[in-house]
């Protein structure tokens, strides 16, 4: 009888669980950004470097900020790998363009954002959209800040 019971009700604790599942078992679906999307950005980055005759370094992050592309140009400046790395973390994990963060800190004197880990004052790192939903973060570093804003900006335009 013991043995019946403990069966019985393992069979009910196996279908409370298999067919009624907890909301911790949900899946959240939410566009990723694919390898032709990513060249596609990476292409239009470079395209318009090269009319403005610059060189540089450009990086891309996932969602999450772990970066996925990585480039440094032939004749680049120094450190532009360092500096494209960071806007590309902080335009992903912040969603937002990194010259709002730096105009944030420069004109509103809100420079508590220097203390914000992996945030990056810098211009030149823009969020990359699909269907409105943040999926990366592209970050171009070129010896002009004012040149990466417009050629991110346009980059990014790639995905649409």
């Amino acid at each position: 009888m013991k043995r019946q019971f403990l069966a019985a009700a393992a069979m009910v604790a196996v279908s409370v669980f298999v067919f009624h599942p907890s909301p911790s078992f949900a899946v959240t679906m939410q566009p990723v950004l694919d390898d032709a999307e990513m060249s596609a950005v990476v292409a239009a980055a470079k395209q318009d470097m090269a009319a403005r005759h610059l060189k540089g370094c450009i990086a891309i992050d996932d969602a999450d900020g772990v970066n996925i592309f990585f480039e440094r140009e032939a004749g680049a400046y120094t450190n532009c790998n360092g500096s494209a790395l960071v806007k590309a973390k902080a335009a992903a994990e912040f969603q937002g363009a990194t010259v709002d963060f730096m105009n944030q800190v420069n004109k509103q004197g809100q420079t508590h954002l220097l203390a914000v880990p992996d945030m990056a004052p810098l211009p030149g790192g823009y969020p990359l959209t699909v269907h409105n939903v943040v999926v990366g973060g592209l970050g171009v570093s070129t010896p002009d800040g004012d040149t990466d804003v417009l050629i991110v900006a346009k980059a990014a335009k790639a995905l649409k």
